[in-house]
């Protein structure tokens, strides 16, 4: 009788244990899901960040690079300016020596300077002595 009482309490203990370590692995189930969605939340929260990054990145580099063609052409603007001032001094000069100035040397002011240096080039005209009013 003894032994079958103590063959009953080792049975209860057994089935016990068995309950315990059931609820054991389901909560460690639970914990492996858990950390196997926070490891999935973290490698898109990652993701995000890298692409949060790089956007910041594309638009700093949008923005420099319009900045840059902004500053090319603000540069290209003034020396064309600066262009069209010279143009307009010599015409101007053109205009008050028009008077006294023979059709010749109005001729040669006006002619642009490459022209007359293909023709030097040539073997044509000698233009060391000239400046062209055209030139740029």
């Amino acid at each position: 009788a003894r032994s079958e009482e103590a063959q009953a309490r080792l049975s209860a203990d057994l089935r016990r244990w068995e309950t315990k370590a059931m609820a054991v692995e389901a909560e460690l189930e639970k914990a492996r899901t858990a950390q196997a969605s926070d490891a999935e939340q973290i490698r898109l929260l990652k993701a995000d960040v890298r692409a949060l990054e790089q956007g910041e990145f594309e638009k700093r580099s949008k923005h420099l690079v319009e900045r840059a063609v902004q500053t090319r052409y603000i540069t290209e603007e003034a020396r064309l300016q600066q262009q069209l001032k010279v143009v307009e001094e010599e015409l101007n000069e053109l205009k008050t020596t028009r008077g006294t100035s023979t059709a010749l040397q109005m001729l040669l002011k006006c002619v642009p300077l490459a022209m007359l240096h293909d023709e030097e080039m040539a073997g044509g005209i000698d233009t060391s002595s000239q400046s062209s009013p055209l030139m740029l």
